[in-house]
């Protein structure tokens, strides 16, 4: 899947809160540990590395697509260093797309468009950046 970036939307200036009393939404919660040797996390009792690699796919003056590949690698330990945190997702359906809000410490970290787009052409997904953009107002 592909992430779809808002350049010209502030983190600050969005009132998620607002957003999720008129959308319908579901709520995720995933632990990781963070570590000088990158993310940990812990899949049907078995500890995985992820390695998180990013490649611009398509970009204009207000959006970036990006495209994301996770690598999980099957470990055994966690090195000594290490900091536990609790990521909470939010996911709006809009059309054949997710509006994903990630949360931590109940505030607002990340937001993007989760896609199967591969590039910023498609009619459809215009049309559902527009809508989501009136949401942000």
């Amino acid at each position: 899947m592909n992430k779809l970036y808002f350049k010209n939307i502030n983190l600050n200036s969005i009132n998620h809160g607002k957003i999720f009393k008129k959308n319908e939404f579901s709520k995720v919660i995933e632990y990781y540990i963070l570590t000088n040797n990158g993310k940990y996390i812990y899949l049907n009792d078995q500890l995985f590395n992820i390695k998180n690699h990013f490649k611009i796919k398509d970009e204009t003056e207000n959006y970036c697509l990006i495209e994301t590949n996770i690598n999980k690698k099957k470990c055994s330990q966690i090195p000594i260093d290490n900091i536990k945190l609790t990521l909470v997702k939010y996911k709006i359906k809009i059309g054949n797309n997710l509006l994903i809000f990630e949360i931590i410490d109940n505030k607002l970290y990340d937001f993007y468009l989760l896609t199967n787009s591969s590039n910023l052409e498609n009619y459809f997904l215009n049309n559902e950046i527009s809508y989501i953009e009136k949401m942000f107002i």
